[in-house]
């Protein structure tokens, strides 16, 4: 199975992983040689991790479970909620170039990273870790502590803690090598890697490892909603009920051109320059969108990006005597992603365009018209495919770690160790094909040359050296711009954080002393951290400057929220802080050998933490072990954990974006600029975490474990963004009659009373306060059965092996501001409230097989409950995986063929869509389904370990 408690009469549901081919044996028993082992839940050397639910997974077991990459595996498990990954659809905006892990739905930012006990440094610049980073091929086993766990670890450890507990005494060589292929033919892959591992100096140990994986483009035109165009219309209210409509268009913009004032008013530009009458298609209860019709939306392209990930990592380690060790190791890693998924659309409200009597691109038709009827200028509404279809986003993570150490035994029995990390982990983005506007307006006010009778620029006439090399642009119908205009009004920008750690601690473990139901264990550290982060940017200023240029109808008046460069442009940002701490952990037997009282223990930890920005605070858990009779164990904590606030969340500089809106006031939608900027007043979340588990081990019968386990977080002060574009924020505003604070994170011309399409926003600010209530409640159920089937009958032999886990999670819950709508995520497309995974396994000599089989519970549309949505439930998703494995030998050494067909039935999950402000951006999926379809991988591995 793929995961076993670390104890097996503590076997949690948390443990128990449905989907494996082999291993019934514990990770624990698997560590030969090993007298102790300090499992994740706790500092203190035992076998079952403390109070708290801990499960292991090893590498193997993972691999089965997604031949791509250990973390693809991991994110199969029901534990883990989705995440915006590289293996989810891009939403036009960054895509992260990883993947994240979110224990609860909480966020990944809530789950703490570690490795062999370690933080990981962060690699994305908001605090999270891409775990992609990790080198795969030494990891041994992740333990997960499902729990909060803050006490024992810092900051962030709210939902639970994963750890990638390294292979430190590998010894021989390993390797990969494999590749994969859709049912579409896409998506090609590729993976490599080796690691090695041997003896140095009598007295020393090295090993390294190398991977690479590579996976091509995912395109979505042939999947099955990759042509749908989905839109949600509607405002949730009885008379316009949300809804989830396709072969929806955006009814105020057209591909070539939608004139939207003047003589040609209600027309559009065709290819060829003639004008035509617009069919504005099927009005929806959404005035922009409508069905069908001659309106906009993004046609279908890459459904996923581009996938590079590579790590390299090498450690020595060296016996300095009988009870002292030195170690170093050092790694570096980066994932390389490039999509495509962004366009811009012209509106009066946003990167307007104005065309201006006597542009040469006019027919002579048009142009006799404009002067008869004495017009200057007109507007054109235009979903710009030509030059405004080709952003590409190439996103970058790389990390560098270095960490040193002393570990060994004192004061006759007591674990010790010292260390020191250096992380460096860098997230960038470089943006090709961005369009600049002051270009763009220079370039599309063309006039004809009266010395020369060329079409040209016409800045190029009154201030030719403003300008250079302008070339005129033709937007008068679809893809009419011309190569050479399109290079000049496009460019290149980009943008880099930096997060650095130097990290130093210190550990000591051991037992205190007898006592009368077992000895007394204990754990103190300390710990040091100094934290920095950088974020520089090519665009150190994104001020439009209207400066020679005619804009807007009257020729001085852009559209409101204009900024120089049109998408993913950042503020520079610096900042730093320290951070000192110190905990301690007390593990108390209470009983022993009594009736009903097989054993009982108390646990308690403790931590100090003091941040140089956001002060002081304290962490505690408490927990309980109970064995009443030799099957049953039950245990429960009670802790108080914290999420400190990251330095981006402090110290974020101001940043201006454009994106798509629904304005709740005055139902008018477009795109609009949106302000952001950090917080440096926020201090650290408080959660308090309420675990509770049964685990019965019969021993009647041999390798059979069921149990249950409780869970129950709540986070009073969460940091939240607060944004004026939000409906909940728009109603706090109306409800108070526009005297609300909340009513100056939006920009409006005229006061809230009025409702016209006149009073539509031109901008929204966003900030993050200690603000929202953050609520997960739910319970797992776990069966795990593991049979000789030669035991059972003569006839027949091999092993079967039969895991389930069920997670059951029907609370989720939010309020973003106090005394606002509480909503439930649980039972939407973001978290379905049951997560079922079963596997059946077989194996006989060098044969292994196994199936697994993923459900995931119907989901509905809104999370907020006064909305009514007539939507209806989406069906139940179902996903099978197969995996199939021969060992043999050849040349002397051992090898394994495999082959794994994920999604073998070419599942493709409800029909989900989150936005309505840009129809086909986004592939209508849910979250939780897989997106690439049926995939074949085959391979090889070698371990002559």
């Amino acid at each position: 199975m793929i995961f076993r408690s670390v104890s097996r009469v503590s076997v949690s549901v948390f443990a128990l992983l449905a989907a494996s081919a082999c291993g019934i044996a514990s990770a624990a028993a698997q560590e030969t040689g090993v007298e102790h082992v300090v499992v994740t839940g706790s500092r203190i050397a035992n076998n079952d991790g403390g109070p708290n639910p801990v499960t292991v997974a090893s590498a193997d077991q993972l691999s089965t479970l997604s031949p791509e990459s250990l973390p693809a595996g991991l994110a199969k498990l029901p534990v883990f909620q989705p995440v915006k990954s590289s293996d989810t659809a891009s939403d036009g905006g960054y895509q992260p170039t990883g993947n994240y892990l979110d224990l609860w739905g909480l966020g990944p930012i809530r789950t703490l990273v570690l490795e062999d006990g370690h933080r990981v440094p962060s690699t994305y610049y908001d605090g999270t870790v891409d775990i992609n980073t990790l080198p795969q091929l030494l990891v041994q086993r992740v333990e997960v502590v499902t729990g909060g766990a803050s006490a024992v670890y810092g900051s962030d450890a709210v939902s639970g803690v994963a750890n990638f507990v390294l292979d430190k005494k590998f010894d021989g060589l390993k390797g990969q090598v494999q590749g994969g292929i859709s049912t579409y033919s896409d998506a090609k892959s590729v993976r490599v890697g080796v690691a090695n591992g041997f003896e140095v100096f009598g007295h020393g140990h090295f090993e390294w490892s190398a991977e690479y994986f590579n996976r091509a483009p995912v395109v979505a035109t042939p999947r099955a909603f990759g042509t749908a165009s989905v839109s949600i219309v509607g405002n949730g209210t009885a008379s316009a009920p949300l809804a989830q409509l396709t072969n929806t268009h955006l009814n105020s913009s057209a591909f070539g051109g939608l004139v939207t004032d003047g003589p040609f008013a209600g027309q559009q530009f065709l290819a060829d320059g003639t004008l035509a009458p617009y069919n504005k298609g099927t009005v929806t209860q959404s005035s922009g969108i409508s069905v069908g019709g001659d309106g906009t939306y993004r046609r279908p392209s890459n459904l996923l990006p581009s996938l590079q990930t590579a790590q390299i990592f090498g450690r020595f380690d060296y016996d300095l005597n009988s009870e002292t060790k030195a170690y170093v190791q050092a790694s570096y890693a980066f994932n390389n992603t490039l999509s495509h998924e962004q366009n811009l659309i012209s509106t009066k409200s946003s990167t307007g365009i104005t065309i201006y009597s006597g542009n040469p691109y006019l027919l002579p038709q048009y142009q006799t018209q404009l002067t008869a009827t004495n017009t200057p200028a007109f507007n054109l509404a235009r979903y710009n495919e030509d030059f405004g279809n080709l952003l590409a986003l190439h996103d970058r993570t790389s990390s560098i770690s270095m960490t040193a150490g002393l570990q060994g035994k004192v004061f006759g029995g007591y674990d010790w160790e010292v260390y020191y990390t250096h992380g460096v982990g860098r997230t960038s983005q470089r943006t090709t094909n961005n369009t600049n506007t002051e270009r763009l307006y220079a370039a599309l006010d063309a006039v004809r040359d009266p010395a020369s009778g060329n079409i040209v620029c016409r800045v190029s006439l009154t201030a030719p050296a403003a300008f250079p090399g302008c070339v005129p642009m033709d937007v008068l119908g679809g893809n009419t711009a011309s190569a050479a205009s399109i290079a000049y009004v496009n460019g290149e920008t980009a943008w880099a954080a930096t997060n650095t750690l130097d990290d130093f601690g210190g550990n000591l473990t051991g037992n205190l002393l007898d006592g009368w139901a077992g000895p007394i264990k204990g754990a103190v550290g300390v710990e040091y951290r100094l934290q920095s982060l950088v974020e520089t940017s090519t665009v150190t200023d994104n001020t439009f400057n209207p400066q020679y240029l005619r804009v807007g109808s009257d020729g001085k008046t852009p559209s409101a929220g204009t900024q120089l460069w049109t998408k993913n442009v950042t503020a520079p940002t610096h900042g730093a802080d320290s951070v000192y701490e110190g905990d301690i952990e007390l593990e108390v037997p209470l009983l022993k050998d009594l009736p009903l009282a097989q054993s009982l223990s108390a646990s308690a930890a403790g931590r100090f933490t003091h941040y140089s920005i956001s002060g002081s605070t304290q962490t505690w858990r408490l927990g309980l072990e109970w064995q009443p009779i030799d099957d049953v164990k039950i245990r429960a904590t009670r802790s108080r954990d914290i999420r400190a606030p990251t330095l981006y969340d402090l110290y974020q500089g101001r940043t201006a974006t454009i994106s798509g809106y629904n304005d709740y006031l005055t139902n008018a939608n477009g795109q609009i600029l949106n302000v952001s900027q950090g917080n440096p007043n926020l201090v650290p979340e408080v959660a308090r975490n309420t675990t509770g588990g049964i685990a019965y081990t019969p021993g009647w019968l041999s390798n059979f474990s069921v149990s249950l386990d409780y869970f129950h977080v709540v986070i009073n002060n969460a940091i939240s963004s607060v944004t004026g574009d939000s409906n909940t924020t728009e109603k706090i505003c109306i409800a108070s009659g526009g005297t609300s604070p909340l009513c100056a994170l939006v920009a409006r011309p005229y006061p809230i009373t009025n409702t016209t399409l006149a009073n539509a926003p031109t901008l929204n600010y966003n900030e993050k306060e200690n603000i929202a209530l953050n609520y997960a409640e739910g319970i797992v159920l776990g069966v795990d059965y593991t049979a000789d089937l030669a035991d059972i009958t003569s006839s027949l032999g091999g092993t079967l092996g039969t895991h389930l886990q069920w997670t059951h999670e029907p609370a989720l819950k939010n309020q973003s501001l106090p005394g606002t709508v509480i909503t439930n995520t649980a039972g939407t497309a973001l978290a379905p409230v049951d997560r079922i995974a079963v596997t059946v396994s077989y194996g006989l000599d060098a044969v292994n097989a196994a199936v697994t089989v993923r459900y995931f519970s119907p989901f509905h549309y809104s999370p907020d409950p006064t909305l009514i949505v007539s939507q209806p439930q989406s069906t139940p998703y179902i996903q099978t995986d197969v995996n199939l494995s021969y060992d043999f030998s050849a040349w002397g050494n051992p090898l394994t063929s495999f082959l794994n067909i994920n999604n073998l039935f070419n599942a493709h999950g409800g029909l989900y869509e989150a936005s309505s402000s840009n129809p086909g951006l986004i592939y209508p999926a849910a979250p939780f389904a897989d997106e690439i379809g049926r995939y074949f991988t085959v391979g090889l591995r070698l371990n002559t370990n």
